[in-house]
């Protein structure tokens, strides 16, 4: 749970460790924190961890601050998407199911940094939290149609005249 952290500036950062062991941060907004205090309350844990606190990020259901194994958060996640799929169906929202029948944890990550991306994050700030060493890497995750692009184009290009009395 040290993983969750908040700098001297009192913003609240995931410290993560990715591919090739470089270690990384991601901001952490203010509702995932809370979802994090409720999480820890419910195993009887104070709404935040201590500094240097040792306890598992991701608690296994059984026994006394155990942490749940890679597998079991794996499953968990597996079980969390085939519902979501589930009720995707149920909604009446096929192209929704279709894309949830494929989601993995990479496909979030990869669906995270497209919503960043694609949401006004600016794509520098997007490459830092994707931990991407080229800039070329996060600029794959804009994705526009031309509609949009088509009207951002002309009001990035309008020209205000002077109206005439």
């Amino acid at each position: 749970m040290r993983s969750i952290r908040r700098d001297d500036r009192g913003a609240w950062w995931l410290h993560v460790l990715g591919k090739g062991s470089r270690r990384g941060k991601v901001p952490v907004p203010p509702s995932l924190l809370a979802e994090f205090r409720q999480y820890r309350q419910a195993f009887g844990l104070a709404a935040l961890p201590a500094p240097g606190e040792t306890i598992s990020l991701v608690l296994a259901s059984r026994g006394p601050q155990r942490g749940a194994s890679h597998y079991a958060v794996a499953a968990a996640l597996k079980a969390v998407i085939r519902r979501a799929h589930a009720l995707a169906l149920d909604a009446g929202m096929p192209e929704i199911a279709v894309r949830l029948a494929s989601a993995s944890t990479h496909w979030l990550r990869h669906s995270s940094l497209t919503h960043q991306a694609n949401g006004g994050v600016p794509l520098k700030t997007v490459q830092h939290n994707a931990r991407h060493a080229s800039i070329k890497t996060t600029g794959r995750y804009l994705h526009k149609d031309d509609v949009e692009r088509h009207a951002e184009t002309l009001n990035a290009l309008r020209i205000d005249l002077p109206r005439q009395k």
